[in-house]
């Protein structure tokens, strides 16, 4: 996220203050700003804010108001500049060459100083864009003061327009909240970091595939007029906090019209891309949770946007559709990016609109879009509500995971299945469809699949495969979790050749089967965690595996493990190999493997002498030892963690 961070230089002086305070501290005399930069994650839901959008630096006449600087620690009131009834705050103008000197305001400090160049000192602050529509009240609450500020113009009605870039930059409010504030050695430069406050949010409209040919009509398609449609526009700023809020009622909700740098889209003819950008009042998901009633239908996010292309019985003639998408509870986080993505394809001359929003899916209709919440949840395992790949519905357009483009197997985000572009699992739809096609004889031996977020089952599970229908493919889990995992084991069975790799599950009910993971494992289980009470429903059963012939290195098990007896704390039947395994928790049955005839080295279970480094120790020297001897195994190490359960290191 990029941040604004400022110089504070500060100069040595002598000052007069009161008796009891030293008569020699370093004073804040003046400010120089720069940029500390850093890679967006693109693959969260929300991303971090990119410099695509408002202010990457302040200009001549930029105004800082720090509200409150004080000691972090046992403050000292005559080192204390907290803005009062009488004055705002500290007040530093930036000047045209980049420096940045104290304001002088009714009641201002004329110095301030610190108590010492060496304690946590709190910052706290805010910059206001030079905007005169910028409205930015105090108000008092208890102890605490709050400001309100408004997105627009609050002496306007109708949609807020951001037209150029400096449109948005107007509206780009910074904060500062940093309690541990130092200064550099010698005492005389620290560093203060300043954040975007409001939401960014950025619409993408993707036209790849539209036209038939390159030469076709309607490659002369537009997207125009993107608006994110009842808007909060005021929002709270708590001095005691680093974010900002949504504030007042749905009399200040308003529409914004997003700007688009380049109306004629970006790319060739065949795919173009129309991208938007806007600023709006954050609505992180706990704001949206309380809004009842008459308020509750702005738990949908709203978009409306104009397609124009050229009418297909008649090209010389332009039509416009205006489109909508409603989306069901997307978060706007403080100083955060939220990016849509939209696609447009041709389908019976009639334009349709499909949505990819990362964790969300899209539900479509003949002129209306709607986004529900269901990727990362399992609410149904019923094989109706996906596609697997030899389904007459599993296209470029309507597939859930799989299909056949041009006779070669993909997953719809382009992936093949080798080493190199794994089949990507996002959503917990696609991990439904992964299981049919196991299921129904799609074995995925010498393919790989990953998993790329991190998955709660509200339901049942029903197995990825079964007894007749083995895995046999590398399944890597990214150390991901897959939460309230409860119903059948994970996999119907792991035959030889599979691989299950860095995976972690919740545990959230009975198993009916003999083990969380599988019920027989053939291949290799490395590196993956069961967490969570496990009650097993069939015997010979253990907290990992059914029935181990395969090897399992460096995995454990926390949590109690019951069942009908005989019961293992990691496995059931062991005549394969258990290497670096711990189990920490009560086991109604054997602490290891109910029964063994197999290899078990340096497996561990809950001793007085699990959070010390010995224990840990143990482990990550019986996990070398072992790879050193067979090859093709990666060597997993644990990280001791004082007073708690080693973890695998990533």
């Amino acid at each position: 996220m990029k941040r604004l961070t400022y110089i504070i230089l500060l100069a040595l002086t002598a000052c007069s203050v009161k008796e009891a305070a030293p008569a020699l501290r370093p004073e804040l005399r003046g400010i120089r700003a720069s940029i500390e930069g850093g890679e967006p994650d693109t693959r969260a839901t929300v991303t971090k804010l990119a410099d695509y959008v408002g202010r990457s630096k302040f200009r001549g006449g930029d105004r800082a108001i720090f509200t409150n600087i004080r000691r972090t620690e046992y403050p000292i009131a005559e080192f204390t500049y907290p803005g009062t009834e009488n004055y705002e705050g500290v007040t530093f103008v930036a000047g045209d060459g980049g420096g940045w000197t104290r304001g002088e305001g009714d009641g201002a400090p004329e110095r301030v100083y610190w108590t010492d160049a060496v304690s946590p000192h709190t910052f706290v602050a805010y910059s206001i864009p030079q905007d005169a529509s910028f409205d930015w009240t105090r108000e008092q609450e208890m102890l605490y003061s709050y400001y309100v500020g408004t997105l627009g113009d609050p002496s306007e009605s109708g949609e807020i327009v951001f037209d150029t870039a400096e449109a948005l930059e107007k509206e780009d409010l910074l904060i500062c909240h940093d309690t541990g504030v130092r200064a550099e050695p010698g005492g005389s430069v620290a560093l203060v970091k300043f954040a975007h406050a409001l939401a960014s949010v950025r619409v993408v409209v993707n036209i790849n595939g539209f036209s038939a040919s390159s030469s076709a009509v309607d490659n002369q398609t537009v997207v125009s007029d993107m608006r994110l449609l009842h808007q909060p526009t005021r929002y709270k700023w708590m001095e005691s906090s680093a974010a900002v809020q949504p504030y007042g009622d749905e009399d200040s909700r308003r529409d914004l019209l997003l700007w688009i740098p380049n109306g004629s889209g970006v790319g060739s003819s065949q795919a173009r891309t129309f991208t938007f950008y806007g600023i709006t009042a954050p609505q992180p998901m706990d704001y949206l949770t309380t809004l009842s009633g008459e308020n509750a239908r702005y738990r949908k996010t709203q978009l409306s946007f104009d397609v124009t292309y050229p009418d297909p019985l008649n090209p010389q003639l332009l039509k416009t559709c205006t489109y909508t998408a409603s989306l069901q509870d997307v978060s706007f986080e403080s100083g955060y990016n939220t990016t849509i993505n939209i696609t447009l394809n041709h389908r019976d001359e009639q334009m349709v609109v499909g949505v990819d929003f990362e964790d969300w899916e899209f539900v479509s209709t003949p002129d209306q879009s709607q986004l529900k919440k269901n990727s990362t949840f399992l609410h149904d395992t019923s094989r109706s509500s996906v596609t697997i790949a030899t389904d007459t519905e599993a296209t470029e357009d309507d597939a859930t995971w799989l299909y056949f483009q041009e006779g070669h197997l993909q997953d719809i985000y382009g992936h093949d299945g080798s080493r190199e572009h794994p089949f990507q699992i996002s959503t917990a739809g696609q991990f439904l469809s992964f299981a049919y096609e196991v299921k129904d004889g799609r074995s995925f031996g010498g393919q790989y699949v990953a998993l790329d977020a991190d998955l709660t089952f509200e339901v049942p599970w029903i197995g990825v495969g079964d007894a007749s229908h083995p895995f046999k493919g590398t399944f890597l889990g990214g150390m991901r979790y897959l939460c309230s995992v409860k119903g059948s084991p994970l996999f119907g069975n792991l035959a030889a050749g599979s691989r299950l790799e860095q995976l972690q599950v919740l545990a959230g009910g009975t198993v009916d089967g003999r083990g969380v993971l599988t019920d027989s494992g053939e291949g290799v289980i490395c590196a993956c965690v069961v967490d969570g009470d496990v009650t097993l429903g069939g015997s010979n059963a253990g907290a990992l595996v059914g029935t181990n012939s395969g090897v399992i290195l460096a995995s454990y098990h926390t949590g109690t493990t019951s069942g009908a007896a005989p019961v293992g704390g990691l496995v059931g039947t062991n005549s394969g190999t258990l290497v670096g395994c711990y189990q920490a928790g009560k086991v109604t049955g054997e602490r290891i493997a109910a029964s063994s005839t197999g290899v078990v080295e340096a497996c561990l279970y809950t001793s007085e002498s699990m959070t010390r480094p010995s224990f840990t120790e143990t482990l990550n020297s019986g996990i070398a030892s072992w790879c050193a001897s067979h090859s093709g195994y990666d060597v997993y190490v644990y990280v001791h963690q004082p007073a708690g359960y080693p973890h695998l290191s990533e």
